[in-house]
């Protein structure tokens, strides 16, 4: 009994260890679970504060984007982001904005939801656009990392060396012109499906220019060379082709990398040939996708896919009927008027009405062009200035002066019924040197309009020559904007008449601009309703237009444009890590 009572106790024991060995095996297991559960909600916090501190810093960069971009004081560079030097996060104007410390970095600390993210904003060094917002959240001792970069860009109409509107039945832009700078198309939206740009030939459209080694603008144009315009090309509606050499960016990114576009961007999904033969190298289905190869023919931008500007706030071809940014209800047309103050050169025998307090400088000399259908800045004076507080206000002055004519321009000057021609002969002057004064010689920006008459003609611009800024400034810190109705007859409202001639203007054409001059150049911008380099617009003849960013220089008629600033805000890439 003793021995069998003695396996009892020890099987006893034995249960009661096992025993003890489960509830505390279940006890560890549970703890253990516990605390992987707790580490996953902590984890999962941290992360919540994480996204929550680079959202908040997200939204509020492109608020302040936005604002910044309707700020009179926006700086000249195309490629200058006006958050660079600073942000003013409240946006009371000067005096408050922060700046980036010596690393190039802003540095906040939020505490949220019981937690803390550290907040890390980085401007990029080696593209102004690009901006960097890392966020550490922190929670209970787990940390999470969330980062984002993010494209800032300005994509409004003054920001591309070619603008033009829907070819009116014709291609937008046709010929071989060499673009230094961005161009947008809008298109047709009721035929989105046309095809309103073909590059053929040696056409190329690039995000650099030199002029350092051009004897004529070296000296009068400003920069003088300029390594990245970040030119892009968009189409909101219509499809491109591309054929021959030409091509959209360089093609070689390692022996020029400065000329890929930042982005090429096409209305329509798919990019398609213009002609069965013309060879196709690249296209896309609408969903943006990075190039990597070293060789891009012949589109070449860092980004290629849809359209990216929504509807509402996509910038549109400029009518002088549409609206105008002076006033409610008020049309571009109206607006470049009322900045003329009302006064308006008309083709028959008086003189306008001049605002209160001003007089005529010569009224015979202004009196004597008045019947004639076509201005000609030639061998003659023309003084059609006007006086205020004894000095020149307004109007427009011209002398011939040997081999280069002097125009004087104040302000706005309308006229209407009349062409304008800047001729060139063996008599006459050879370039014209214009200088732009604002009105009442307030700043160096002035506008001539050219409407067309009740009659339905005049409104015509011919270029015969040279017509380039004078010693006194360079352009664009003075410049002059050339604008031409066009006359209901004409389907070319602004004409290139010579072969190697250079203007260096802001020009509008509501029309067709014809720039058929062999070896010509334009340096400023063009915005036209469509592009012809012949006169005939069959993909013959060539010309160079070099993109000069106005900055805040305005000539009034520009300043009164509607969709100057248009801001694009692109999520290059979004982690945790």
């Amino acid at each position: 009994m003793r021995r069998k009572s003695g396996i009892a106790i020890v099987a006893t024991l034995v249960i009661l260890v096992l025993v003890g060995l489960l509830v505390f095996g279940t006890f560890y297991t549970t703890q253990i679970e516990q605390f992987v559960t707790r580490n996953d909600s902590t984890s999962t916090q941290a992360n919540y504060i994480a996204q929550a501190g680079l959202q908040k810093y997200k939204t509020a960069l492109f608020q302040n984007f936005r604002w910044a971009l309707g700020q009179p004081a926006v700086n000249a560079s195309a490629c200058e982001n006006p958050l660079y030097a600073g942000i003013d996060w409240d946006r009371n104007g000067p005096g408050t904005m922060q700046t980036f410390n010596s690393q190039g970095q802003m540095v906040f600390t939020e505490n949220i939801a019981g937690g803390q993210a550290t907040v890390t904003m980085r401007r990029d060094a080696n593209d102004r656009n690009y901006m960097t917002i890392t966020s550490v959240g922190r929670f209970a001792g787990a940390q999470s990392s969330v980062r984002a970069v993010f494209n800032l860009a300005n994509a409004g109409l003054l920001r591309y060396a070619v603008v033009a509107g829907s070819g009116s039945g014709q291609r937008a832009i046709t010929g071989g012109a060499r673009v230094r700078g961005g161009v947008f198309i809008e298109g047709d939206q009721n035929n989105p499906a046309e095809r309103v740009f073909v590059g053929s030939g040696s056409m190329e459209i690039s995000n650099s220019y030199n002029l350092s080694g051009n004897s004529l603008l070296s000296t009068r144009v400003v920069p003088v060379q300029v390594g990245n315009l970040c030119a892009s090309f968009r189409v909101r509606w219509g499809t491109i082709g591309i054929g021959g050499s030409a091509g959209l960016g360089s093609a070689n990114t390692q022996q020029n990398p400065n000329n890929n576009l930042v982005d090429i961007k096409i209305g329509d999904p798919i990019l398609v040939p213009s002609h069965p033969n013309l060879a196709l190298a690249y296209t896309t289905s609408g969903n943006s996708q990075l190039i990597t190869n070293q060789t891009c023919t012949p589109f070449c931008a860092s980004f290629v896919g849809r359209y990216d500007i929504s509807d509402a706030e996509s910038p549109r071809f400029p009518r002088l009927d549409g609206p105008g940014t002076c006033g409610a209800n008020q049309t571009w047309r109206q607006c470049i008027i009322a900045d003329a103050r009302n006064v308006v050169f008309t083709r028959g025998n008086f003189l306008p009405a001049l605002p209160a307090g001003a007089s005529w400088s010569n009224a015979a000399s202004c009196s004597a062009i008045l019947n004639q259908t076509t201005i000609s800045l030639d061998s003659t004076t023309i003084d059609c200035r006007f006086n205020l507080n004894g000095r020149a206000a307004g109007g427009f002055y011209y002398t011939p002066n040997g081999n280069d004519g002097v125009l004087e321009v104040y302000g706005s000057v309308v006229m209407q019924g009349f062409n304008l021609q800047t001729t060139r002969g063996s008599n006459q002057p050879r370039s014209i040197l214009y200088r732009a004064y604002g009105y009442d010689q307030s700043g160096r920006a002035a506008t001539i309009l050219l409407q067309r008459g009740s009659d339905g003609n005049g409104g015509r611009l011919l270029l015969r020559g040279n017509l380039l800024p004078d010693g006194t400034a360079p352009f664009p810190q003075q410049a002059l904007a050339l604008m031409a109705e066009g006359s209901s007859n004409d389907p070319t409202s602004v004409q290139y008449g010579d072969n190697q001639m250079t203007v260096a203007a802001f020009i509008y054409s509501a029309k067709r601009i014809t720039m058929s001059g062999s070896q010509s150049a334009l340096v400023g911008m063009v915005i036209a309703d469509s592009l012809c380099v012949d006169s005939s617009c069959n993909n013959q003849g060539s010309t160079d237009i070099y993109y000069v960013d106005p900055g805040i220089n305005l000539p009034g008629a520009l300043a009164a444009v509607p969709g100057t600033r248009v801001a694009v805000f692109q999520i290059l890439s979004y982690e945790r890590f």
